[in-house]
């Protein structure tokens, strides 16, 4: 989990969530993975809202596919119980209104 606080403190800009996710991406498919899943909670910061956050993830992800078609790349957005019910919400509805646009499948847990 501590390197998950690192990761997030490292993002600051779009750009830096694309740069990260699409190397994430090079990285495992340079070491034969064929599946891999992002659980991620959208960072929050004054530049980066969650919104952006997750469109950057997708757009990376997107541009890995088609070069590595034979990879499985997921986001499993995490929206955490511990925060306020409207947080919550927003979370659930942002990844709905994306998940029409560029998602195939729904999975709540």
């Amino acid at each position: 989990m501590q390197s998950m606080s690192m990761v997030h403190d490292m993002i600051l800009l779009q750009e830096d969530v694309f740069m990260i996710t699409r190397d994430i991406i090079d990285r495992y498919h340079a070491d034969n993975v064929f599946y891999l899943e992002f659980r991620v909670k959208p960072c929050l910061s004054k530049e980066l809202s969650p919104e952006t956050f997750l469109r950057k993830m997708i757009q990376a992800i997107t541009l890995a596919k088609a070069t590595y078609r034979n990879m499985v790349i997921k986001i499993l957005v995490i929206a955490e119980l511990d925060n306020s019910i409207e947080r919550v919400k927003e979370t659930i509805e942002l990844v709905m209104v994306l998940g029409k646009k560029f998602i195939k499948s729904f999975l709540f847990f």
